[in-house]
């Protein structure tokens, strides 16, 4: 089956395929001389099966852990750690292995992709989250964020912390508990609209898939009102542009600037229009519909919240949730389009699918779907970096780690990592992703993205 589409992806020039163009204040790692090793790190970084990682390792075997300290490089090359973003790291773990220690402006930080690393650091109670972004945020209402393009709005649940953001969870739960089946039908209908409007030839992928994600996230804010807001989300492209070409220099600046405050308070003005004219609409419905009771909108409204933090909020799920799920859908559907044999599988589970009784149901029995999104979002993840703090002074793999050491986990790394995944660099959709109880041991919860280490060729 031939793809009427050809893709052209839109990254920044310095961006890989795999890069999103702005990453987890990747400038602001400085790596000094670790004990033991002094190697230096260049571009071309030998992979952990090399001579010379087997030699370093024969060495340190015979240093007891406390005596050398975690490895890791002894200088930066800071070019390419800025250009490279997560790649970077993903190199030097093939050099160092599955833990390595780097220097952020003095201080040591770990980074760990190894399974029984990712289980202490992500689910013990040894770390705990860290949130470091109000240097660079300063005093404006814009909050810089790692791992997305451009920065959110403060005063949100994004940003809450403690009773205030268990508090605002609560509020929004009706949103996310059970609700597949009241928002399924706008879905439904709102990309069988927009997928009619795409033309064939050549197109530009992401453009399409962010119009595509933020029409369906209306739905998700205001309901059924959704469509009566469609013409007001090109703003929401042209910010994003902004930030786009802002971070295209490779070692930019990642303080938040007065033309940066200017361009989120346009989004801002945006969401307080969206949320007056929705409480206007709002009021008039006597019998509210369960899919608008449950939409953020409502929610907020019904809870007293204010209208300010109401449109800082929907600012922000427009930018987060529009944001990665786009570039990992224009990813994937640009793998798809290269793999003829993956489009038929595709087609013909979603035409046994529709003879059924169509989607509204979520994905049940959309095995082969399925399993396609799960290896884009492992090909493409949306995360550059989860980082933890250490809440005690603990030990990871056999090495001190002090109260208050930083670890981060580059998710690029370990969905790349050879010794779980086979031939990384590929889509392979035929890989069994699984949550049975029988993988559960060997599986990771990244932040309610479960990471899956069991795996095995399947055919469809």
């Amino acid at each position: 089956m031939a793809c009427p589409f050809s893709f052209r992806p839109r990254l920044p020039n310095h961006a890989s395929p795999h890069a999103p163009s702005r990453g987890v204040a990747e400038s602001d790692i400085r790596p000094e001389p670790s004990n033991g090793l002094q190697e230096t790190v260049s571009t071309e970084v030998p992979s952990a099966s090399s001579a010379g990682y087997r030699r370093i390792s024969r060495v340190m075997s015979h240093i007891a852990p406390e005596e050398r300290g975690f490895p890791g490089p002894a200088a930066e090359d800071f070019v390419a750690y800025n250009t490279d973003n997560h790649h970077y790291i993903t190199r030097l773990h093939e050099q160092y292995g599955n833990t390595f220690q780097l220097t952020r402006d003095g201080q040591k930080v770990l980074f760990a992709r190894g399974n029984q690393e990712l289980k202490q650091v992500l689910l013990s109670e040894d770390f705990g989250k860290t949130w470091d972004s109000e240097a660079a945020s300063g005093v404006s209402q814009v909050d810089y964020v790692m791992n997305l393009i451009q920065p959110l709005l403060k005063n949100t649940v994004f940003n809450k912390h403690g009773e205030e953001n268990a508090a605002r969870r609560c509020t929004y739960r009706p949103l996310f508990t059970n609700s597949e089946e009241h928002f399924a039908p706008l879905f439904v209908e709102c990309i069988t609209g927009v997928m009619k409007e795409w033309q064939a030839g050549a197109v530009d992928i992401q453009d399409l898939c962010h119009d595509l994600l933020r029409k369906n996230m209306v739905h998700v804010l205001c309901g059924e009102f959704g469509p009566q807001f469609y013409d007001s989300l090109p703003v929401f492209d042209e910010v994003m542009e902004y930030f786009v070409q802002r971070y295209t220099e490779a070692c930019h600046s990642q303080l938040v600037t007065e033309e940066d405050s200017r361009m989120m308070d346009r989004l801002f003005q945006t969401g307080l229009k969206i949320v007056a004219e929705f409480k206007a609409l709002s009021a008039k419905v006597q019998e509210p519909s369960d899919t608008l009771k449950r939409c953020l909108l409502y929610l907020s409204d019904r809870a007293g919240i204010s209208s300010e933090e109401m449109a800082a909020t929907l600012v922000n799920v427009m930018i987060a949730a529009g944001e990665a799920p786009a570039s990992i859908l224009a990813q994937t559907l640009e793998e798809i389009a290269k793999h003829p044999d993956v489009q038929g599988k595709l087609l013909q589970e979603a035409m046994n699918r529709q003879a059924s009784g169509g989607f509204e149901r979520w994905f049940d029995g959309l095995h082969y779907t399925q399993s396609c999104i799960t290896e884009g979002m492992r090909l493409f993840a949306p995360a550059t970096l989860v980082q933890r703090s250490a809440q005690r002074h603990t030990t990871l793999a056999g090495f001190p780690v002090a109260k208050g050491t930083v670890v981060g986990v580059c998710v690029h790394s370990v969905h790349h990592n050879p010794e779980e995944w086979p031939e990384p660099e590929l889509f392979n959709p035929c890989l069994l992703y699984t949550s049975d109880a029988a993988d559960e041991e060997d599986s990771v919860d990244l932040g309610g993205r479960r990471i899956i280490k069991k795996k095995k060729n399947i055919k469809y």
